[in-house]
């Protein structure tokens, strides 16, 4: 608890006050000593080199964004590849540190901003899609990369079909019937994923025009992102 200073008696000689007054204020911090002014001026002085830093991170992810040649994907090898890299992508960015200072008239831009980020390096296990397995530091990989597919189902569809309990899961409000259970993309690579149930069924297959039509989107949203920070710097 801070100690209040004491009222200086009114009967003390005027050299005793201005001595009592300057070893007070030796006493305080040299940032209690600073007048509001140059407490403001110090605090956007650092917000501005903080942004400055942030404005070359973003500028380095877009060019690094506009570099993915998705139209020379040709097979799964080049899709995993591909969702490896943009993954990464995003990856170290947010392991870096999401924007946490902008300017006003940037904050909207830098929300969205980072929650595509969030979004794209999906952290967050889900039914479908993909999961990036990594801890902060971790180099996502096909080992680490994983991917599940699965449908969405009504509750009559459910009673109607008697789909077992262990074939469902609830995401995001949604019911849905797992067809491949999230797995390495290393094992997809291989060729020897298959269905959820059912024995001597077919061996599954990623639908790579469909990661395709996902990248495409995914840059453009990354880049417009990246535009929305950046402004007129890029």
């Amino acid at each position: 608890m801070k100690k209040e200073e004491t009222t200086i008696p009114s009967n003390v000689s005027e050299s005793l006050r201005r001595r009592i007054i300057h070893v007070r204020n030796r006493k305080r911090s040299k940032w209690e000593r600073c007048s509001d002014y140059y407490k403001d001026h110090y605090i956007n002085c650092i917000r501005q080199q903080k942004w400055n830093s942030t404005l070359k991170r973003v500028s380095r992810l877009r060019a690094e964004i506009a570099e993915i040649h998705i139209e020379k994907i040709r097979t799964l090898q080049d899709t995993l590849e591909t969702l490896v890299h943009l993954v990464s992508l995003t990856t170290q960015f947010l392991d870096e540190g999401l924007i946490a200072v902008a300017p006003l008239s940037k904050q909207e831009a830098v929300d969205n901003f980072n929650s595509y980020i969030i979004f794209i390096t999906c952290r967050e296990k889900t039914p479908i899609g993909y999961w990036n397995s990594t801890q902060p530091g971790d180099e996502v990989n096909f080992d680490t990369l994983y991917i599940g597919d699965a449908v969405e189902v009504s509750e009559y569809e459910i009673k109607k079909k008697k789909i077992p309990a262990f074939m469902l899961k609830q995401y995001a409000g949604k019911t849905f019937r797992i067809i491949a259970p999230m797995t390495p993309a290393t094992k997809w690579l291989k060729g020897k994923m298959k269905p959820f149930v059912g024995r001597g069924s077919k061996t599954l297959n990623i639908n790579i025009y469909q990661f395709i039509n996902f990248f495409y989107e995914a840059k453009k949203k990354l880049l417009e992102n990246c535009d929305n920070i950046l402004g007129a710097e890029v």
